[in-house]
């Protein structure tokens, strides 16, 4: 490195170069703009060219990770990233749990510096393991105490004979990992309090706005909250969605609570259908018609594939609307809302927009369960997109105790009194 290289530049590749995948990244030193060669080898053969990790957003979040890793050595006069130790981890963990992220104002997750701290632990297995490495954070694996499962914490208890039992082997550095924050710490679904609050922020849907002040309140941010809110999508699932996936659906005004079908690509690039409810269906198709198209027709833009688009007023109207510009509809709505966190002086929001997903799973396990679904698990693993019905089990059961007993009824609208 070179004695002016302080910061590190993640470059994502967003051109057709051959040879080098579409949101590959790789590392360079600032202001030399020299490559960090081992760390942009690791990315490229452990998770782009292995195809084990199609997913790019994990390929930039090893990249991200490895990058604040070699700017923290460079700030405590460590040039060289093989002179690296285990005491240095340590050190890295702790200024990271203290420290605050620029991007939220809110102190670092301990999921989010465990994740960091895996990716520099695998970085230097791979270059330990090519020679170039022999320091402390690799080390030889010590076998744990076995660890036993009680039968309340086992989602496939019925189908065993007893707990579960199991040993583990782990590392020196693998000890340093802070700890996942409790699952109660963790999810938030929104209670249908707080739904309604959010709502009522968010303004009216299409159907509900009146045609003589339309021009006033525009529905495109209620929107992509209730597809979250009423499907389970991840924020960059909404923000995929197209037009035409919607225009070829025939909804049934008469049967607001059944269902239409669309395919949409997930989580690692993976295929699944979902579930929409008509209500839903049709109020995205009287945005489209209405006031999507008036924008595209009042500025004269050439109409795209985008559902979801940047509004008028905009430097940029009419372009497809980011996953971070929803994450802030967001987060600005439920501020607006006075859904904030008890005693932040950032009046921080409570809610994510990965809260609506959790919303999804625990309002409609108690829907299926009033219409008579004696396993709703499976239905909302399939919306979700889990491979495994256990992951959804695990990360739900204790959360379906949210709500009350709901009125029987079709529209799913109607079971939870929205």
């Amino acid at each position: 490195m070179e004695a002016q290289d302080q910061k590190v530049f993640v470059f994502v590749n967003r051109t057709s170069i051959e040879g080098v995948a579409p949101g590959q990244p790789a590392l360079f030193w600032m202001p030399s703009m020299r490559v960090s060669e081992t760390p942009t080898l690791f990315i490229d053969e452990q998770y782009v060219r292995s195809g084990g990790t199609p997913s790019t957003n994990t390929w930039k979040a090893v990249a991200y990770a490895l990058a604040s890793w070699l700017e923290f050595l460079v700030a405590v006069e460590i040039v060289d990233w093989r002179d690296a130790s285990l005491d240095d981890l340590e050190s890295y963990r702790d200024a990271f749990l203290g420290s605050v992220s620029p991007r939220t104002h809110q102190c670092f997750s301990s999921s989010t510096v465990r994740q960091r701290m895996t990716f520099v632990i695998n970085f230097y297995r791979y270059a330990s393991a090519r020679g170039l490495y022999c320091g402390t954070i690799v080390s030889d694996p010590e076998v744990r105490e076995r660890t036993r499962i009680s039968l309340d914490r086992d989602a496939l208890a019925h189908i065993r004979s007893g707990s579960r039992t199991y040993a583990t082997k782990t590392s020196s550095a693998v000890r340093l990992l802070p700890r996942e924050r409790q699952r109660n710490e963790r999810l938030r679904p929104l209670t249908r309090e707080a739904y309604l609050r959010l709502c009522e922020q968010l303004g009216p849907l299409p159907s509900e706005i009146d045609s003589r002040t339309k021009q006033y309140r525009r529905s495109r941010d209620r929107l992509i909250i209730d597809t979250a809110f009423w499907t389970g999508m991840r924020v960059e699932e909404v923000a995929s969605l197209t037009r035409y996936q919607f225009d070829t659906l025939f909804p049934n005004p008469k049967a607001p609570g059944a269902y239409q079908k669309i395919s949409i690509t997930g989580k690692g690039r993976k295929q699944r259908t979902i579930r929409i409810p008509n209500w839903l269906v049709l109020e995205v198709q009287a945005y489209i018609n209405d006031e999507r198209r008036v924008l595209f027709e009042s500025k004269g833009l050439r109409d795209h594939a985008s559902l979801f688009v940047v509004e008028r007023g905009h430097r940029s109207a009419g372009n497809a609307l980011s996953k971070r510009t929803m994450q802030e509809v967001m987060q600005k709505n439920c501020v607006a809302a006075g859904l904030t966190k008890a005693g932040d002086l950032r009046s921080a929001a409570r809610h994510s927009f990965h809260d609506l997903r959790h919303s999804y799973a625990v309002w409609t396990y108690w829907v299926e369960r009033e219409l008579g679904n004696a396993e709703p698990w499976k239905l909302i693993a399939s919306q979700l997109g889990h491979t495994s019905m256990t992951t959804t089990i695990d990360t739900y059961l204790h959360y379906v105790e949210l709500f009350g007993e709901f009125e029987k009824n079709v529209d799913v609208r109607g079971l939870v009194g929205v």
